[in-house]
């Protein structure tokens, strides 16, 4: 009897350890396609939590991030936070709507916490890359 009590402590304690580190492990980012005008060289931010900022947009499950000329985009959407298991997509795009993709080594992406938005008075967070 005694036995059994301690075999069955010890399911639910493994079980218990089990279900925490799952959770532990957190969430998945969502997959991001990134749109960049054609012959854009710099610097490009995102700044996420802007209220008067441009609002997510979808490809399927891919928010799509269209950066503007300037390479600031106010996002009104959180910060895509969370382990990044999906696809993460870059793109010139030409003013007539074609795609060509990035896939030059040259693309270098920072993630930051920044709490300003250039030109504006806003609390936010942001990540920043360089397409050189």
């Amino acid at each position: 009897m005694k036995f059994a009590r301690l075999i069955g402590g010890v399911c639910v304690l493994i079980l218990a350890l089990f279900a925490l580190g799952s959770m532990s492990c957190g969430q998945i980012a969502e997959p991001e396609i990134h749109l960049i005008p054609a012959g854009y060289m710099g610097n490009v931010y995102i700044f996420h939590n802007v209220p008067d900022g441009e609002p997510l947009v979808y490809e399927g499950r891919a928010r799509v991030y269209k950066i503007p000329k300037d390479g600031i985009l106010r996002s009104q959407g959180p910060l895509n936070e969370g382990r990044i298991l999906s696809s993460q997509q870059y793109f010139y795009v030409t003013p007539d709507g074609k795609r060509e993709a990035i896939t030059d080594i040259g693309l270098r992406v920072f993630m930051t916490q920044r709490k300003t938005v250039p030109t504006r008075q806003s609390a936010s967070s942001s990540h920043e890359w360089a397409v050189v």
